[in-house]
């Protein structure tokens, strides 16, 4: 039986996707796609603070869905998933849809069943996105001056994603992980050598993306998100 509950959340972000090309993927490969992100999203919830609710949940066969309990997270977590899946091979890939707002009641065991505005909006950042995108962000409109700048710079960090070889996505989905890893940590559980690991994070830029996660992980979401008029009386 579903467990929903209200919780009364103002600022969660909701992650929805559906993997790229899934009609044309033999059966195994589509299964193979649903496992990484499965296990992608078990591996963050180890994460310190790492902040998963619910999910993944698929449904549709080839669309999921992921509740992080703060937004701060939301970068980090849906690059991961892109890397976890191209380290796979290239032809894995998924769009994203991040929903940011309130939520009014979780399904425990069904998190597509979940109400509240940051679920519609991650539903609809993902059906309106178009191209290559690969990662796009819903924001409330009175958010928008505080926060305008996010549906670019997860645009960007995304639009690296698309370049990124096998080798390259797994290495820089090791370096993503919580707590962040030494490069040298890296090499030894890929038993190459540091320089290849540092050549290869250098190919991709990965310190410009990693520098957009700390910025995006360390912003005080909850003022951000909250109406102007309130933000100038605080």
């Amino acid at each position: 039986m579903s467990t929903g509950r209200p919780v009364g959340r103002d600022a969660v972000a909701v992650l929805t996707g559906d993997l790229v090309g899934s009609t044309g993927l033999l059966v195994r490969d589509l299964e193979r796609a649903r496992s990484v992100v499965i296990e992608a999203v078990a591996e963050m919830a180890r994460w310190p603070d790492g902040g998963i609710l619910a999910g993944a949940e698929f449904f549709r066969g080839d669309s999921w869905q992921v509740l992080l309990g703060e937004p701060r997270h939301f970068l980090r977590a849906a690059l991961y998933v892109r890397a976890s899946l191209r380290r796979e091979g290239r032809d894995l890939d998924t769009r994203i849809g991040v929903g940011i707002g309130a939520v009014e009641k979780i399904d425990l065991n069904r998190v597509s069943l979940s109400i509240g505005e940051a679920f519609t909006a991650s539903g609809r950042a993902l059906d309106g996105m178009s191209g290559d995108l690969g990662v796009t962000v819903s924001i409330p409109d009175h958010a928008s001056e505080a926060l305008g700048w996010i549906r670019p710079m997860a645009a960007l960090c995304s639009a690296a994603t698309n370049h990124w070889s096998e080798r390259q996505a797994e290495i820089v989905s090791r370096m993503l992980t919580l707590p962040g890893p030494r490069q040298m940590d890296v090499a030894a559980m890929l038993a190459v050598s540091r320089q290849q690991v540092s050549k290869s994070l250098a190919a991709v830029d990965f310190d410009a993306v990693l520098a957009a996660i700390s910025y995006v992980e360390h912003i005080d979401w909850s003022k951000a998100l909250q109406p102007r008029r309130q933000r100038r009386l605080i």
